[in-house]
């Protein structure tokens, strides 16, 4: 064995299991959706919460929060959460702390994100 791979079963588990499982994943772009899950009830407020969650994922390129109206957890995307762009989206997450986890001996070189067992979407970087 050249490497132990257990650091990256908890690289997964931290950047996409914990802020994603149980939790509802929307496109920044969903602006109205988004406005139903605010903890604000004035419109004013509402705007500066879709407001604050723009500027982070423009900044970021994501925003994984439970600071909504019954605490549901959100991960929202600049694009449309489909297979496709998921994988692409997590491949661009994981990619960076496997590789400093590993201090550069690991490189991930492709993400397959199933969404049914007869369905799944591949993303390989050209």
């Amino acid at each position: 064995m050249v490497m132990d791979f257990a650091f990256l079963k908890e690289e997964m588990v931290r950047l996409i299991d914990e802020p994603c499982d149980h939790g509802l994943i929307l496109s920044a772009q969903d602006v109205e959706v988004l406005a139903k899950f605010s903890p604000e009830t004035d419109e004013r407020s509402i705007n500066a919460w879709t407001e604050k969650i723009h500027q982070t994922v423009q900044r970021d390129g994501f925003v994984s929060t439970i600071d909504t109206w019954l605490g549901q957890k959100l991960y929202i995307v600049p694009c449309h959460p489909t297979a496709e762009r998921m994988a692409e989206h997590w491949f661009g997450i994981l990619g960076p702390a496997i590789a400093e986890r590993s201090a550069g001996r690991a490189r991930l070189d492709a993400i397959i994100v199933w969404e049914t067992p007869n369905c799944r979407a591949e993303y390989r970087p050209a």
